[in-house]
């Protein structure tokens, strides 16, 4: 998928000469959000399954666009706002920070009454205009509700003027922070480089290198001449094998052999008893962890704050980072 914009090409060079690759861009640009989660969501259609649906795609520092409503109930135009967190799930009430507007009254008003924690944002489950819900008497907050909403990435802003400059802002701050993976290399094609000993030796003609042992002994033998019978047995040789001959020394390397073969059998019977400790230890944990998270899960729609899931590390880079760098200070 290629994404061309002014701007937003400089970006994708600045990418690929860190040693991104194109697939990093479209990851970049996309944020790995599903189809799903950038589709739109009206509460009236989902009544209060709005809220499992929200908790399963919110993350911390995700990005929602929702319809805005003026004091009349009637359509305003669009708006950008960064999550934060849940301020009270069981109520919808969500925390954040306000981006953008699409219609310029719309951004007066968030910036006069949407700031520094002077708002929540209630996701409605039926048509706004007839939700009831209201804040506790004494809390002063404004609370924008919210009927139809969806997720962003960089690639949808892109498409709307109100959104763009905050998305060429957010590709530039991904850009920058930026890390190449480690990349396995390409083969070359190249033969494999030869084992100490010189050519020939471990390649594909003498794959242990005793061919090239047994003519270095058998050259030396010839160099040597005739011994006494005595100086060419050793006990132990056995008998009518000669000391230093070929066949001792093919013998000593088939026993060298069979040893190295027994211990990389005993290495390899190790690693795999480990291996399957840790897997039994892994499938405990997990389980553990499973019956952990069923119990939350069971409890949770009684409490009165949920929490946000952290977003993943592949692509769901938090657009604010600290309030000071970020626009809007999300």
């Amino acid at each position: 998928m290629e994404f061309r914009l002014e701007g937003m090409e400089d970006e994708k060079r600045k990418l690929l000469a860190k040693g991104g690759l194109v697939e990093d861009w479209n990851r970049l640009m996309t944020r790995d959000l599903p189809l799903e989660d950038l589709t739109w969501k009206d509460g009236k259609l989902y009544g209060e399954a709005v809220l499992e649906l929200a908790r399963s795609c919110m993350v911390k520092g995700g990005l929602l666009e929702y319809e805005c409503y003026d004091d009349r109930k009637k359509p305003q135009g669009r708006a950008l706002l960064c999550l934060s967190d849940w301020e009270s799930f069981p109520d919808g009430l969500l925390q954040g920070a306000h981006l953008a507007a699409s219609d310029p009254y719309y951004e007066w008003y968030a910036q006069q009454r949407l700031k520094d924690g002077k708002c929540l944002y209630h996701l409605c489950a039926d048509e706004s205009s007839k939700c009831k819900f209201k804040l506790a008497r004494g809390d002063r907050r404004e609370v924008v509700h919210i009927q139809k909403w969806r997720l962003v990435n960089p690639l949808a802003m892109m498409e709307n003027e109100y959104m763009r400059k905050l998305a060429l802002e957010l590709v530039k701050r991904l850009v920058e922070d930026f890390v190449p993976a480690a990349r396995v290399p390409e083969p070359t094609g190249r033969p494999p480089p030869e084992a100490p000993g010189g050519p020939g030796v471990g390649g594909r003609a003498d794959v242990t290198g005793l061919d090239r042992a047994a003519k270095e002994a058998a050259l030396e033998e010839d160099t040597r001449g005739e011994r006494k019978p005595q100086e060419r047995r050793k006990k132990g040789d056995g008998p009518g094998v000669p000391r230093g001959s070929v066949g001792l020394l093919l013998q000593q390397k088939a026993v060298e052999r069979r040893e190295g073969e027994k211990e990389k059998e005993e290495e390899r019977r190790g690693r795999k008893r480990r291996s399957r400790s840790r897997s039994r230890r892994r499938k405990k944990k997990r389980r553990s962890s499973e019956t952990s998270r069923s119990k939350s899960g069971r409890s949770e729609s009684g409490e009165s704050s949920g929490d946000f899931r952290m977003p993943s590390t592949r692509g769901r880079t938090n657009f604010g980072g600290s309030a000071k760098s970020t626009p809007g200070g999300c």
